[in-house]
């Protein structure tokens, strides 16, 4: 049988909340931008990562430790208070999954945030590489979109311009956070003892 004490439990992960931005003069938004300069685990995950007796809690904290630090942290969501239907909520979701990715390539960066650097090979030809230094011009931090029932009626073309103003919202506060490559932090998991 453990001999566990109360104390050690509770892992140290805060439950961080994370500031919510408005795009100014959009009468129709296809969704919600949350953003946090450090890396945040989704809610469900934080209930998982602070109950060691959840059946999940040791696979979930290796992946948590295990996440890259020097890239951003970034997930789609749709609830069902704003798209009932699961097929509809996929849907919006996919589709601004596409718009964002699109949005973060068209300035420079990958899926995971980092800067996108022309490639040279020996040959003369041009590929596109990722920066993988210490994190330099990297977008930093968690940012949370939660789909909005818009999204279905909206032109693609609008979701698109929203997802662009998300990622230039999100270059602005990297780069106020600290330029990027520093502003994030570990956050250490207390160990159960067994």
């Amino acid at each position: 049988m453990n001999n566990l004490s109360s104390t050690s439990l509770v892992p140290a992960i805060p439950l961080i909340r994370m500031r919510h931005y408005a795009q100014p003069g959009v009468a129709v938004r296809a969704f919600f931008l949350f953003y946090s300069p450090q890396h945040v685990p989704s809610l469900a995950a934080h209930t998982i990562l602070t109950n060691p007796t959840h059946p999940l809690h040791l696979p979930f904290t290796h992946r948590y430790e295990a996440q890259d630090r020097t890239t951003l942290w970034w997930t789609v969501y749709g609830t069902l208070k704003q798209l009932p239907t699961k097929v509809v909520r996929g849907w919006g979701e996919r589709r601004l999954k596409q718009a964002f990715r699109a949005a973060l390539l068209n300035r420079g960066f990958d899926a995971q945030g980092r800067r996108v650097v022309v490639v040279v090979d020996e040959k003369g030809d041009a590929g596109r590489g990722s920066e993988r230094g210490e994190g330099k011009g990297n977008l930093i931090g968690t940012v949370r979109l939660q789909v909005m029932k818009p999204i279905v009626a909206l032109r693609g073309a609008d979701v698109r311009e929203q997802a662009g103003w998300a990622v230039d919202r999100i270059v602005r506060l990297c780069e106020k956070e600290g330029g990027g490559g520093g502003g994030s932090r570990r956050i250490k998991l207390n160990k159960m003892k067994r």
